[in-house]
């Protein structure tokens, strides 16, 4: 999972930076994995249909926020 850290960044940016970054990062905790996973899923599904968005509202809603 990219971390959003421009608040400025759009999805299609993230997109990008998630790409280059390659797979989520396993951390040895399943629950922790499995949460990274599902959000880093959301993110990459919102973000694809809305690429013009903000990648922190794809963060927010992908966190159940």
């Amino acid at each position: 999972m990219s971390q959003v850290t421009d608040p400025d960044m759009n999805c299609a940016d993230y997109l990008k930076l998630a790409a280059s970054a390659g797979p989520t990062p396993k951390t040895g905790d399943a629950a922790t994995d499995k949460m990274a996973a599902e959000v880093d899923t959301k993110m990459k599904s919102y973000c694809t249909a809305n690429p013009k968005a903000k990648a922190m509202d794809a963060a927010a809603k992908a966190m159940g926020g």
